[in-house]
């Protein structure tokens, strides 16, 4: 697909996320505002980004499409003793208000085998974070800066009072679940559940089906059948390069009429 045309199918991906809660999560309040811009995005992405900064770009233009919130400032470092010490990801006014808005956008696979709960049981696909621990780093690390001198002067220097400043997150992620299983996803939102997940030592199950891998950045994609498929044989190959370096990756599945995506996991 040329640029332009992905570019336009990454947002709309990120766009049809929603938000992995509604209202506030245990203590982490998520923030509201009028989209107007539907799934155009009216940017442009020039230079190779990380996947989390492609969204800040994506969040960026839908902040805009809102007539009432001016941005004050964006991906803010905040230094101490010439070391950064944090980063703001969006400071903006709406309303009268001024909100610090920290963005983030995840994978996560639900193990019950994880945790003391089901909430604790949602974590990376490559084992490596968690929700519990994303959430609890923004409320013992990211959100508390603003209570540092260093960050009482900086936000100053943009017309901001860090001690009115309304902290809010703007969380979206896609879920996969264990393939047949049932799970109880609440308190977090069902409508994040994007596909299922399993070993690969499992994946004989799909023999006959067609496989697509996408890049990291086309995660963000809605599966569709535009592209150009791998026959079983090609495509668990291609994953098994990826599985023997301990790197779980997305796939998308076609079978029969059906297109499907899915986590393939290491561990």
């Amino acid at each position: 697909m040329a640029m332009n045309e992905n570019l336009k199918r990454q947002y709309s991906g990120y766009s049809s996320t929603s938000k992995l809660w509604k209202g506030t999560l245990s203590g982490l309040k998520q923030f509201d505002f009028d989209r107007d811009n539907g799934n155009s995005f009216a940017g442009s992405i020039e230079k190779k980004l990380r996947l989390g900064h492609v969204v800040e770009h994506f969040v960026e233009s839908e902040l805009l499409s809102d007539s009432s919130i001016e941005i004050l400032g964006k991906n803010i470092q905040i230094y101490s003793d010439k070391r950064t010490i944090g980063e703001y990801d969006f400071i903006i006014e709406k309303a009268g208000v001024q909100y610090h808005i920290e963005v983030v956008y995840k994978f996560y696979v639900f193990d019950e085998t994880v945790g003391n709960s089901d909430l604790e049981s949602w974590i990376g696909p490559n084992r490596k974070d968690s929700l519990i621990q994303k959430m609890d780093k923004i409320k013992e690390k990211q959100f508390p800066l603003i209570q540092r001198p260093e960050s009482i002067g900086s936000l100053a220097l943009l017309g901001v009072n860090s001690a009115k400043v309304e902290q809010r997150v703007y969380f979206k992620a896609k879920l996969f679940i264990p393939y047949g299983k049932e799970v109880a996803v609440e308190p977090l939102n069902q409508d994040c559940v994007a596909g299922f997940y399993v070993s690969f030592k499992d994946l004989d199950q799909f023999k006959g089906a067609q496989f697509f891998i996408p890049t990291k950045h086309d995660w963000l994609v809605e599966a569709h059948s535009g592209v150009e498929w791998l026959n079983y044989e090609t495509g668990k190959s291609e994953i098994e390069t990826l599985i023997e370096e301990k790197r779980s990756l997305l796939v998308w599945m076609k079978r029969e009429d059906r297109v499907e995506t899915f986590f393939v996991v290491w561990w």
